[in-house]
């Protein structure tokens, strides 16, 4: 089986600032099935399906058991669950990058993809995962893409997990419970 990782992220209050990033791991092979499958929940004129966008408790509830019904998935997200207050939000997205992909690379993915943002701060997880590679803690073929949310619905599937897990967090575990079994957690 070949793994293509999407990440997506998450802030949350939770005893101050609870960090997370969640890596979706696909089947390339069921790559395009997964895509129909989250288009066909999508509200129409949407132009990408955003957990976040998603308030009512019948569409969460909806999302994550369609995500968990995925055949060929699977979800690594790392949580830093206690970043002092003050800590900027590029800094607790490295701590959890430096423990998500070397865990990915680990686990035998070669491509990631995330979700781009600014050009700047694309460039900061490029430069990571250089680091990363310079210090032998990932090697082989390991490569980090970024592209826009609306490209991709699959990276929808990632951002279902990780709100799930917040969900859980803010005090709400329903999305994350019927996840289960799908997620492994990674608190740091």
């Amino acid at each position: 089986m070949t793994w293509t990782a999407y990440v997506d992220e998450c802030e949350a209050v939770y005893r101050g600032h609870t960090y997370s990033l969640a890596a979706s791991l696909i089947d390339t092979t069921a790559a395009e099935e997964i895509a129909d499958a989250l288009r066909a929940i999508t509200v129409p004129r949407s132009r990408k399906l955003h957990w976040y966008d998603e308030h009512k408790t019948e569409r969460r509830t909806l999302l994550a058991r369609t995500v968990a019904e995925l055949a060929g998935v699977e979800h690594l997200v790392v949580v830093l669950a206690a970043a002092p207050s003050g800590t900027r939000p590029e800094r607790r997205r490295r701590q959890c990058l430096t423990r998500l992909l070397p865990e990915l690379c680990d686990l035998g993915v070669t491509q990631v993809i995330a979700e781009a943002r600014e050009a700047k701060q694309n460039a900061r997880d490029v430069q990571l995962l250089l680091g990363l590679r310079n210090q032998k803690i990932i090697s082989g073929p390991f490569r980090l893409d970024h592209v826009p949310g609306p490209s991709t619905p699959l990276l929808a599937v990632a951002d279902i997990a990780v709100g799930a897990v917040m969900s859980a967090y803010a005090g709400d575990p329903t999305y994350r419970d019927i996840l289960d079994g799908k997620i492994t957690e990674l608190v740091i």
